[in-house]
């Protein structure tokens, strides 16, 4: 299995938890393109244990589903999930309010299960690691369309080396 650590940094102009209530909602109305996110059971808040079946059709043609589980939530300013599937491991998105705008630091650290992924992965990688930043970038741009507030700043900041260990 190939391993990725991405990090990625949006400023929105807009409250945190404003922000938290749209990204721990159910996500019914999705405008990030390419993207379908499903929860799998379960209605009120989302707490640690809530289910989400999230399919990401990417810009190189390739389709990675994967189920999230909430592991971990610090209302306003932390979510944490493990995933499974096409992807294997952890991600967060943490939030921070700086004045009038929010920072979001979302972090994964994952391996790829795709046999022929993990194959072309010495070759590819690069292309991997630019199409996670496209997918990141229209996410960040679809969250300011549904808030209705500016995209301050968007930094991919992949580290793309593969995690310690």
């Amino acid at each position: 299995m190939e391993r990725y650590r991405l990090v990625t940094t949006w400023k929105l102009e807009a409250a945190r938890e404003e922000i938290w209530e749209l990204l721990t909602g159910r996500p019914e109305r999705n405008e990030w393109k390419g993207v379908t996110i499903r929860r799998l059971a379960g209605e009120g808040p989302a707490a640690i244990g809530t289910r989400y079946e999230s399919v990401f059709r990417t810009r190189l043609g390739y389709k990675l589903a994967f189920l999230s589980t909430i592991v971990r939530m610090e209302r306003p300013a932390l979510l944490e999930i493990r995933a499974s599937g096409h992807l294997e491991g952890t991600g967060s998105c943490s939030l921070t309010q700086e004045g009038d705008a929010t920072v979001l630091r979302y972090e994964w650290e994952v391996c790829t299960k795709k046999r022929w992924m993990n194959a072309l992965a010495p070759l590819l990688r690069p292309a991997f690691l630019w199409n996670h930043e496209q997918v990141m970038q229209e996410g960040a741009a679809a969250l300011s369309r549904r808030l209705g507030v500016r995209l301050v700043s968007l930094a991919p900041g992949l580290t793309a080396g593969r995690p310690n260990g």
